[in-house]
């Protein structure tokens, strides 16, 4: 039996999905900005029915929520007192997972219904990625690499044979990032997590990112400040990475769908 306040916002949590889930052309970091801050995740589909480790993402949203304050106004859409009564309940991991199951559920439904006959639209594709990927987070005065906007960053360096990326402390640690170092501890791949440094790109044999939209994704070119481009050939070892990584997202995914809801 779900509490109360949980039964109370489900008509609202119906038409978000509507909301949230109808096809637009801006991209993932334009529509977060369009929303209020608060408790948020990417997720993955695989094969279109389930989703890359639901049950770890249901779970951050929980934990986000739990850490949130809402004092005095800090997050001005819930200067209501009933609101955060009513958002208590999903600090539950169970009622989180539960929830979020049916909206996604629903929002999967829509989306691929709304976007059958456009999937391949290459003029559109073309449309969202003309310029590039990603945007990589750059220390001006120490040169140092972060993380992309919605991704962490890896280089590999060709003489030590290691793995570098950025500090776990200093970024936000995804669901791919963990993965991947899980695929090089199994592979008895090293991993230094100082930061890669633009100084020493001469140096890497390869670098990519890695996302749940992207898994793991080799980047070819990386347009410098100045204008000018570095470009990187294929590393069996960063193509090693990609193909253990994959793998291991079929045995993380949660079905939510079945192939009769997407006819």
């Amino acid at each position: 039996m779900l509490p109360r306040n949980v039964l109370a916002i489900r008509k609202t949590i119906g038409a978000a999905t509507e909301i949230i889930t109808s096809w637009t052309q801006k991209s993932s970091n334009a529509t977060l900005l369009d929303f209020p801050p608060g408790s948020y995740t990417g997720m993955r589909t695989i094969d279109k029915l389930g989703i890359l480790d639901f049950t770890g993402h249901t779970n951050r949203l929980a934990n986000s929520l739990q850490h949130i304050q809402f004092l005095n106004g800090a997050v001005g859409v819930l200067n209501d007192k009933s609101a955060e009564e009513e958002l208590a309940a999903f600090k539950r991991p169970e009622i989180m997972k539960k929830e979020t199951a049916d909206l996604v559920r629903a929002g999967l439904k829509l989306y691929y219904s709304q976007l059958k006959g456009d999937l391949n639209n290459e003029k559109l594709l073309a449309k969202m990625y003309k310029d590039s990927n990603e945007a990589l987070l750059l220390d001006q005065a120490t040169q140092n690499l972060y993380e992309g906007l919605s991704s962490n960053f890896f280089a590999y360096h060709h003489k030590r044979q290691t793995l570098l990326s950025a500090p776990l402390n200093s970024v936000l640690q995804g669901t791919v990032l963990r993965m991947v170092l899980s695929v090089c501890k199994e592979e008895n791949i090293p991993v230094d997590f100082t930061f890669p440094n633009l100084k020493q790109m001469d140096e890497w044999e390869g670098a990519f990112l890695s996302s749940t939209s992207r898994l793991i994704l080799p980047i070819e070119k990386l347009v410098l400040p100045d204008g000018s481009v570095k470009e990187f050939g294929e590393s069996p070892t960063i193509e090693l990475i990609r193909n253990k990584v994959r793998k291991e997202c079929e045995k993380r995914v949660e079905n939510l769908l079945t192939p009769q809801d997407l006819k």
